[in-house]
């Protein structure tokens, strides 16, 4: 389960308190944009957790896939993206999504 983005339930379960007040600057509004108000499938995980471990990715130089499987096993790689205990970690394929999205918006090929 990944932190809600327009609740606080759940919170008595985090490793590490939510993103109060972090931004990613002017590309965080654009990809709130694109998860909030949608009334089908699975709760959005929050775009910082999923920056966090694109940043694992690139600092560790390692595929998505292995990052999933690390934050998966490791704790200390949970606690840096910013997961809690009972945190789903995101499958490598929403990752590679948020990166290209990501990567749109900023305006980079």
């Amino acid at each position: 389960m990944a932190i809600p983005l327009s609740s606080t339930q759940g919170q008595a379960a985090l490793l590490v308190p939510p993103f109060a007040g972090c931004r990613l600057g002017p590309v965080h509004a654009g990809l709130r944009e694109g998860v909030q108000g949608s009334q089908i499938g699975e709760t959005p995980y929050h775009p910082l957790i999923l920056f966090r471990m694109l940043l694992l990715v690139h600092l560790l130089k390692v595929s998505e896939r292995a990052v999933e499987d690390l934050c998966t096993w490791f704790i200390p790689a949970r606690l840096f993206a910013g997961l809690g205990a009972l945190d789903e970690v995101s499958d490598h394929r929403t990752l590679s999504v948020f990166k290209r999205r990501l990567k749109l918006h900023a305006g980079i090929t």
